[in-house]
């Protein structure tokens, strides 16, 4: 594993920003208008009917997509199980349904998730947060392929929040040549079309209108 010593470098063939500038071209390409809101640097937006996609891809390969739901509209919570599987595994399958999940609403999107998740074979636990101050608790649920902690995690909160974050540091990157004590990223370019192609699988679950 990197240590937190081995920053990416900026050198002459380096640039700012590559990696998220490049995985908005690849999603662009793929149908998915992504963009940044103002042309400003930071995270990369896109409206779909019932929530707000916004990716985060900086140059350390620790990459975090989060669906922000919108708050007048109630979200399937299968369908946020679905896209939880795909950005965990990278493929098209959906996940298993629980039927003790059956009949429950959005309102209770974490039940459901963790029920169909734990289903389908991931590992799932639950959460909580607490605020003495105001006297509340807040949970989410958050996903993980056994055995495999590289491969990322999701947490889903309820309501539809859904936050994927993953570390593609580990597998993709190299010593940089101008700088030997420091590392960058092999392939921007290459590692940017497997964050899109990622992506494109959850979101278009969601609003399958758009790709293409």
């Amino acid at each position: 594993m990197t240590s937190t010593a081995m920053k990416p470098a900026t050198s002459s063939a380096y640039q700012i920003d590559d990696l998220q500038h490049r995985t908005v071209i690849a999603l662009n390409a793929a149908g998915l208008p992504f963009h940044h809101p103002d042309h400003a640097r930071g995270r990369a937006e896109l409206a779909v009917p019932d929530a707000c996609w916004q990716l985060d891809a900086p140059d350390d390969g620790q990459i975090e997509l989060v669906r922000i739901p919108d708050e007048n509209a109630g979200t399937d919570p299968h369908l946020l199980a679905d896209i939880t599987a795909m950005l965990l595994t990278g493929a098209p399958h959906r996940a298993h349904r629980d039927p003790r999940a059956a009949g429950r609403g959005f309102r209770e999107a974490m039940t459901v998730v963790g029920l169909d998740l734990t289903a389908s074979g991931f590992a799932v636990e639950l959460i909580t947060h607490l605020d003495k101050h105001f006297f509340s608790v807040c949970g989410e649920v958050l996903a993980t392929v056994p055995g495999a902690p590289d491969d990322g995690a999701v947490s889903v909160a309820d309501r539809g929040w859904l936050t994927w974050s993953r570390d593609y540091w580990i597998d993709h990157a190299e010593a940089d040549p101008d700088q030997p004590d420091h590392e960058r990223l092999t392939d921007p370019a290459a590692l940017a079309v497997i964050i899109a192609d990622r992506i494109v699988l959850a979101v278009s679950a969601e609003a399958p209108h758009l790709p293409g």
